[in-house]
């Protein structure tokens, strides 16, 4: 399979060290990953959905209206010219700085390898919270691209506005935010719970007025995500 080739290649780049066809298959199910993510990045890797111009009433659908080519998962992800996954991306690049890390745009292998993410801290020691949540922005930003596109291509909607592209970002963040400040209690959760210092140190950076929120601030309600504004500065 050429996205398994291009997944075990990413992570090789990425990491230093070669994964396995299992190694891939398994990263695949990270519980850092919603579930409707992780069916769609089963179906990503496995290419299904590539070869829609085999299937006479989908040929329209093969062909990106926008760039005038094939559009397999790859372009739609990583290059297709129709507003959403540029957008995206940008705003990746944005909260990403904010919390001083080095993130380069993915490609698609890099894309189905992201549940084998691994950032280091300064002194070269793999940063769980960093890696987390990067995890947690390459699976909601992808995730959402692939939506955008379903509701212009299937749903027959014009291309979204910059505005709405920030604003359904900021709420799948903002969701997975209050996800993991909820998970974090142990007497509703028990042994399943995520620790608090894990919580904190995921997404450290990425808040609104974090300077001015407590020292554990999981108990909060109120606390969002920090509103990226490099759409609005176009």
């Amino acid at each position: 399979m050429k996205n398994l080739r291009l997944a075990k290649q990413a992570t090789l780049d990425n990491n230093g060290k070669a994964v396995t066809d299992a190694q891939i298959w398994v990263s695949l199910r990270n519980k850092d990953f919603s579930r409707p993510f992780r069916y769609f990045l089963w179906m990503t890797t496995h290419e299904i959905g590539e070869y829609w111009n085999r299937i006479d009433w989908e040929t329209q659908r093969a062909e990106c209206q926008t760039c005038n080519t094939t559009e397999s998962m790859e372009h739609v992800l990583t290059k297709c010219q129709c507003a959403g996954q540029n957008e995206v991306w940008k705003l990746c690049d944005e909260i990403f700085t904010r919390a001083g890390m080095t993130w380069e745009r993915p490609s698609i292998g890099n894309i189905i390898a992201c549940g084998l993410t691994q950032v280091t801290n300064r002194k070269g020691k793999p940063d769980k919270g960093k890696s987390r949540l990067q995890r947690i922005i390459m699976s909601e930003s992808t995730h959402l691209i692939w939506k955008l596109r379903n509701t212009r291509v299937i749903g027959g909607k014009g291309p979204p506005s910059k505005k709405e592209i920030a604003n359904k970002w900021h709420y799948a963040l903002n969701s997975r935010l209050a996800t993991d400040r909820i998970l974090t209690n142990k007497k509703t959760f028990g042994s399943r719970a995520i620790a608090a210092s894990l919580v904190l140190n995921t997404w450290r950076g990425t808040l609104e007025d974090e300077g001015n929120l407590p020292e554990d601030w999981t108990r909060e309600a109120g606390v969002l995500v920090g509103r990226c504004t490099t759409l609005d500065r176009g």
